[in-house]
């Protein structure tokens, strides 16, 4: 779309549906939109023309919203592993097996990658090495984890579909702290300095202590709250289902 007249740029279409959401990459001589499809394949569209730069084939569906870092391009599938491209040319750098449907987009941070699955687990994921650093099975959770986690310094924050918030330590995997609220948690959350902002299903949007995962305020929306907030200056945004958008302060 274009952002100035609000008309369609162009249009580009897979063979298959598309769950995530779409990103960007740049390696300062080339720049790119990377998306995941159904029709097994990660694709990457020149943003100026719509036109396919390049397309990598997996093995089932992709689902996620694929992460960017250091020109390379991080996405799971549901064929069960994590893969590492080349953002300019499409390569595939590097394959970690799961072995199990991911569900979650993977979020990056310091040579790690967080990420769960559908049947409850999450992992972390040391790119470098390409090995798992840590895993919480499913038993110490009873749901999907379909949300993208948020990192913070020394912590990875994930909502769960068996209502809870929790916080791991992001070097060890230790549970720091968890938070029930009364529905399903679908949405990211978002981490200030010192604070957790999130929406549940249960209507609720929640605003958390970072460190001791505490409540400090929550807001009856009235309405399921299954978005990812935005943070921008000194406000959250966030949407409900019945199409209203939200604003609140960080204090």
């Amino acid at each position: 779309i274009n952002k100035a007249s609000g008309k369609l740029a162009w249009k580009y279409s897979t063979d298959g549906q598309i769950a995530g959401s779409a990103n960007a990459w740049s390696t300062g001589k080339k720049s790119g939109i990377v998306i995941g499809s159904y029709d097994y394949y990660l694709h990457s569209v020149d943003p100026a023309n719509g036109l396919l730069q390049w397309k990598l084939e997996t093995m089932n569906y992709v689902n996620g919203t694929p992460a960017v870092t250091n020109n390379n391009i991080v996405f799971g599938g549901c064929d069960g592993f994590i893969r590492v491209v080349d953002a300019y040319s499409g390569r595939e750098k590097d394959t970690i097996e799961i072995g199990t449907y991911i569900a979650s987009s993977p979020a990056l941070s310091g040579g790690k990658a967080c990420f769960g699955d559908y049947d409850g687990n999450f992992f972390c994921v040391d790119l470098l090495t390409g090995k798992l650093a840590w895993e919480v099975p499913a038993g110490e959770t009873s749901g999907s984890v379909v949300a993208i986690p948020a990192i913070g310094r020394n912590s990875v924050i994930i909502g769960n579909e068996d209502k809870y918030l929790y916080s791991y330590d992001i070097i060890t995997g230790k549970l720091n702290w968890k938070f029930r609220t009364n529905g399903r948690i679908t949405g990211s959350a978002v981490i200030t300095p010192s604070k957790v902002l999130f929406g549940s299903v249960d209507g609720n949007v929640y605003l958390l202590g970072l460190n001791d995962g505490k409540k400090i305020w929550s807001f009856n929306a009235g309405s399921p709250v299954s978005s990812t907030p935005a943070v921008i200056a000194d406000r959250f945004y966030i949407l409900t289902e019945d199409g209203r958008l939200l604003a609140f302060g960080t204090r």
